[in-house]
């Protein structure tokens, strides 16, 4: 409630007041003005003769864009996901600003190419092929301009205020190279689901050289040497509840086949 300003008019401009809240009142009055800066709306005479400020007041946000700080939703800020094998590569992104403004996550190229302008904070890698990206974070007011095949870090982003982040997140894609899950039959996995122990036989009578379970993202969770046999146990006691990728690497190849753990 303290006193910043009489403007003379019906205009006020707050540009250079900084981020913060501030109020604005009208005031009806006879004589001469007697207020000043600094003093307590809520105790000030505002004239040597009769007064009345408004019943309400117009707030007025002031906010300052800021990028601040990215990474995933578990605090990565590098991860790897296996580009072109079927399975959705879904990260979701969470950043850290000082800023109230509207944010948005960008994706682009190594030298800041932007490759897509996604509308939420859940981005999906899958089919995007080998390479590595970088996801920025965005604060901004207005609308954004900016399209995809822009240079983030040379064009403006928005018609008003933005601000990238401080940081991004590496994205590092590596492209499945082995069978795809229509090729599933070549090896047989039991109980599904799975609860402590899931078997695994490849059909053909290869032997498996390494098991690896991964999530829905592509991250590896579990990972554990077979010893050149065509039946191993693989124990998935500890993960957690959902579903889930087997990944083998046989002496005919690679294979890989979805299953729940329950």
């Amino acid at each position: 409630g303290i006193i910043l300003g009489f403007p003379p008019g019906n205009s006020v401009n707050v540009e250079g007041a900084g981020p913060g809240n501030c109020r604005i009142y009208g005031l009806s009055y006879t004589g001469n003005l007697t207020a000043m800066m600094g003093d307590d709306v809520a105790t000030a005479v505002f004239s040597d003769d009769c007064f009345d400020l408004s019943d309400n007041f117009v707030l007025t946000v002031r906010d300052m864009p800021d990028g601040g700080t990215v990474a995933t939703d578990g605090g990565d800020i590098m991860i790897e996901t296996i580009s072109d094998d079927g399975i959705p590569d879904v990260f979701t992104f969470a950043h850290v600003t000082t800023s109230t403004s509207a944010y948005r996550y960008v994706v682009t190229d190594a030298a800041g190419i932007i490759l897509g302008l996604p509308p939420g904070d859940m981005v999906d890698f899958e089919g995007a092929g080998s390479g590595n990206c970088l996801v920025w974070g965005l604060s901004y007011t207005g609308n954004i301009t900016a399209q995809v095949g822009d240079d983030a870090t040379m064009v403006p982003l928005t018609d008003d205020c933005f601000e990238l982040s401080d940081n991004t997140v590496l994205v590092v894609r590596t492209l499945f190279t082995g069978v795809n899950e229509a090729k599933a039959v070549d090896f047989a996995i039991w109980p599904v689901p799975a609860n402590e122990l899931l078997n695994v036989r490849t059909a053909d009578g290869s032997t498996i050289e390494t098991v690896r379970v991964l999530d829905l993202q592509g991250r590896v969770v579990l990972s554990q040497s077979a010893n050149a046999q065509a039946l191993v146990s693989v124990d998935v006691a500890a993960l957690p509840v959902g579903t889930y990728v087997i990944d083998l690497n046989t002496t005919s190849g690679q294979a890989r086949q979805r299953f729940v753990k329950r």
